[in-house]
């Protein structure tokens, strides 16, 4: 399959996310820790949502030590995130999101997004988990607000 899920039925699709959850030890709840979206090539991959990521945290015992905000107020927000494991190793990544400087509700809005995209990059290296990363996939999920004035 390649990591293209396409192919299979949809009974067949939720085993696989049954299972792939399973294996994580994560748990069903209001927010679905894992996904299929849509990714380059038309593909159709499982994806790890933020309620995942952060229950996959805490089964393995993965602390976020820092996140660092740089907003230099020019339209961008990045922010590096650094996190330990139980075993004391470390991973830092970095999420960043553009904004329009003119609109103020949208730059707090990508100071929350860069934060998201950050800490899950960060906990997914960490773990080498092996889940895809895909920008939108939150927003294809239905789990995320459509930007608003996103550059």
């Amino acid at each position: 399959m390649s990591g293209d899920v396409r192919a299979l039925g949809p009974a067949d699709r939720v085993a696989l996310l049954r299972q792939l959850v399973d294996e994580a030890n994560l748990a069903w709840g209001a927010a679905p820790p894992v996904i299929l979206v849509s990714a380059e090539g038309g593909k159709l991959v499982p994806y790890i949502t933020k309620a995942g990521a952060d229950q996959l945290a805490k089964v393995q015992g993965v602390s976020l030590i820092a996140l660092d905000i740089v907003d230099n107020g020019v339209g961008v927000v990045d922010v590096v995130a650094t996190a330990r494991s139980a075993d004391g190793r470390q991973n830092i990544d970095s999420g960043s999101c553009h904004y329009d400087p003119d609109v103020p509700a949208t730059r707090s809005r990508a100071r929350m997004v860069a934060s998201t995209r950050a800490r899950r990059r960060t906990i997914l290296g960490l773990l080498g988990s092996g889940f895809s990363w895909i920008q939108d996939g939150e927003l294809q999920a239905g789990l995320d607000d459509e930007p608003a004035g996103e550059l």
